[in-house]
């Protein structure tokens, strides 16, 4: 099939699609094209129903992403993820790792630019959760101290951390409800998600 080359976003396009591409085409190809002025998305409007968003919100507690059906298929899944990162230079972020990755999105307080991502993907994909500011008694060394998850769905706990220490696993080791870790493996795919639909400086998504 013959191909056009389109002069904005560099892609070959069919001859048959050609004409419907330029009405979209933004520069950026043919999977991150946006609406033109005088084009709406075919779900513009539209609302998900509070019966899908809680489906969905039950869906991903415990998960928060899909996950491969058989260990060799998860562990070839997250081999791709880890690949796809590097290739495209997705990774680099970390809870806490400097600062200026601090604010507020849509109203919402994020310690980090993980948090930032992970609150993003939630609010688009319908999910409802909440900051949790409620602190919880641990001891460690011998000292009493406390600690307060990040996030919350329904009655389940969310703590982002992209890596393991002593002191963390004491802390959820000794935490009386439910929680859910969300690691490195869990956070690659969201920050993905993010940085493709947002661009890689998405922290300038913190309210001013």
């Amino acid at each position: 099939m013959k191909k056009i080359t389109c002069d904005l976003c560099g892609y070959d396009i069919g001859c048959g699609q050609f004409k419907k591409h330029r009405e979209y085409c933004n520069g950026l190809g043919p999977r991150r094209m946006r609406p033109t002025k005088g084009h709406h998305a075919w779900n513009k409007g539209l609302t998900t129903p509070d019966s899908v968003k809680e489906k969905i919100s039950l869906a991903l507690i415990g998960k928060l992403i899909g996950r491969a059906k058989t260990p060799e298929a998860e562990e070839a899944r997250k081999k791709k993820i880890s690949e796809t990162m590097k290739r495209k230079k997705l990774g680099g972020y970390r809870k806490g790792s400097g600062r200026g990755r601090q604010g507020r999105y849509k109203g919402i307080w994020c310690d980090s630019s993980w948090e930032l991502a992970w609150v993003i993907y939630q609010l688009d994909h319908g999910v409802e959760f909440e900051r949790n500011w409620e602190k919880f008694d641990y001891v460690f060394e011998g000292k009493n101290r406390k600690y307060s998850p990040d996030f919350k769905i329904g009655d389940t706990f969310i703590e982002i951390k992209g890596y393991m220490t002593d002191q963390a696993k004491t802390k959820i080791d000794q935490f009386p409800e439910t929680i859910v870790m969300v690691g490195e493996n869990e956070m690659m795919p969201i920050i993905e998600f993010v940085k493709l639909k947002y661009g890689d400086n998405f922290v300038s998504l913190y309210e001013k």
